[in-house]
């Protein structure tokens, strides 16, 4: 019987056999399960996108009932805070439109930041098709756009109309992103 779940998954990344992995996670479904020991064992880095976009993209989605704990910024600033403040861990930010603006300057910095080599290979990819999910059907345009390019695309313009029920909701969430994208590479 194969082993899953969150203690598997953090055995399976702690494992001194594991090569260099990147895990992306939506801060919102990680914290309840994470103790906060695991934030010592790696290298932790927030990857952060203005709320607007956030919100437009879920929008995009269809979604426009949801928590602010979904919307993932007060996870995200509880996390920042545990390992900058409790851990004492100088933070690494990397801002989505700085990168996608300047991916070999962003990716180059932020592979001295974690001790890797830079490679300009790291900004290249081959073009793979992958099955669309039912759930990525609404972005379907954008899917199709990511899954022909070969390296990263620039960043777009994004409408700024913002739901009256979620204006409070962005607000806050624009004060965690000008927190954090003090300390972006």
């Amino acid at each position: 019987m194969l082993d899953y779940g969150p203690q598997a998954a953090l055995r399976q990344i702690q494992s001194p056999q594991t090569p260099l992995i990147f895990v992306k996670e939506i801060a919102f479904e990680m914290l309840p399960y994470i103790d906060y020991s695991f934030f010592q064992t790696v290298t932790n880095t927030f990857l952060i996108r203005p709320p607007h976009e956030t919100i437009a993209s879920i929008y995009k989605g269809g979604r426009i009932v949801f928590t602010e704990e979904e919307f993932g910024f007060t996870a995200l600033e509880t996390i920042f805070e545990i390992v900058t403040e409790k851990l004492g861990y100088e933070p690494i930010v990397v801002e989505t439109n700085h990168f996608c603006s300047q991916p070999q300057d962003i990716l180059n910095r932020y592979c001295d930041r974690i001790g890797v080599e830079f490679e300009p290979i790291m900004l290249g990819f081959k073009i793979h098709e992958l099955p669309l999910m039912p759930y990525q059907i609404p972005f379907r345009s954008w899917w199709e756009k990511v899954e022909k390019s070969t390296d990263v695309l620039p960043p777009t313009q994004v409408e700024r109309n913002i739901r009256p029920e979620h204006q409070e909701i962005v607000k806050r969430a624009e004060k965690i992103y000008e927190k954090l994208v003090n300390f972006a590479l």
